[in-house]
């Protein structure tokens, strides 16, 4: 412990209600996409999906990822939901955390990520793109 001078994690933390969940896309038949199912400019363009929140930043964020030559947008299980286990600190890691953090006088510092709705996180430092409000 004394070879430690700071603890910071992360937490990953959504709402069901994310442009990389079902909730978000269906597809022609007015069916919510399953998860795994990548989304194209082009599936757009055809018809095969659709956003059903904000249907034109959805389509300027695919475009977006596609003209930067990153990954097509991915749906994911619905996971870390706000609220669920899934998004808390396992219990034993958080039982040692605290202990260092009152053994050290050291505050443990949180940092969430997956806030914004509007975008992918793959890490805690950078967004996929700004934060604007769908809600």
């Amino acid at each position: 412990m004394d070879k430690i001078s700071k603890i910071v994690v992360s937490l990953d933390s959504h709402t069901p209600h994310q442009i990389f969940h079902s909730s978000w896309w269906v597809d022609k038949n007015n069916q919510y996409v399953k998860p795994f199912t990548s989304i194209t400019l082009d599936d757009l363009n055809s018809g095969k999906y659709r956003a059903v929140i904000d249907p034109i930043s959805s389509r300027d964020y695919i475009k977006n990822l596609e003209k930067l030559n990153k990954k097509s947008l991915t749906v994911w299980p619905y996971h870390c939901i706000k609220g669920t286990p899934g998004s808390a600190i396992e219990n034993q890691l958080s039982n040692m955390l605290y202990f260092y953090s009152i053994a050290k006088k050291s505050p443990i510092e949180i940092l969430i990520k997956g806030e914004d709705p509007a975008t992918e996180m793959y890490g805690i430092f950078k967004a996929e793109r700004s934060k604007k409000k769908y809600y």
